[in-house]
């Protein structure tokens, strides 16, 4: 149960720069059902580790440390993410090949952030796989290997701090 609905917190980049947010109503048990019909398959082949929530999105889970929801769309978002990148000093991590625990992942459609997770593991034995820890809006946190999530259709970027 979520108790601070509407509120938002203070959040700043490491430059110091405003970052909009806001806590909001935890779903309810039929938006969680919508949310999960179309991703039967996917959900049984990942690993949920957190219930969904309104307290915080997948760029909180990243950015705010679970503690609210960055707007992930609308004008207020346009290139915010790309903007926290820069003020927290991220550097682009050259290919999948390179990424390492602590990385965060960026799933992008065209130029938009459609989603972002961090890199819990990546095995190293064949087949390599890195695994990411996200969060699916109303379906909940997982881990998860990164080219399985409900975001197949995005290109994928690594970044790292500096």
């Amino acid at each position: 149960m979520n108790p601070n609905p509407g509120r938002a917190i203070t959040v700043q980049s490491y430059l110091g720069g405003a970052i909009p947010n806001r806590i909001d109503h935890d779903p309810g048990p039929g938006p969680i059902q919508l949310a999960r019909q179309p991703h039967g398959p996917l959900l049984a082949a990942v690993r949920q580790i957190g219930p969904p929530s309104g307290r915080y999105n997948c760029h909180g889970l990243v950015f705010a440390s679970r503690r609210t929801n960055i707007p992930p769309v609308g004008d207020e978002s346009n290139g915010l993410i790309d903007r926290i990148l820069r003020e927290d000093q991220y550097t682009r991590v050259r290919s999948a090949a390179d990424a390492r625990e602590g990385d965060i992942v960026i799933w992008r459609h065209r130029k938009d952030v459609d989603h972002t997770g961090i890199v819990t593991h990546v095995q190293r034995e064949p087949p390599r796989t890195i695994f990411v820890w996200s969060m699916w809006g109303a379906l909940g946190e997982f881990v998860h290997p990164v080219n399985l999530s409900p975001y197949h259709d995005c290109a994928v970027e690594f970044w790292r701090l500096r």
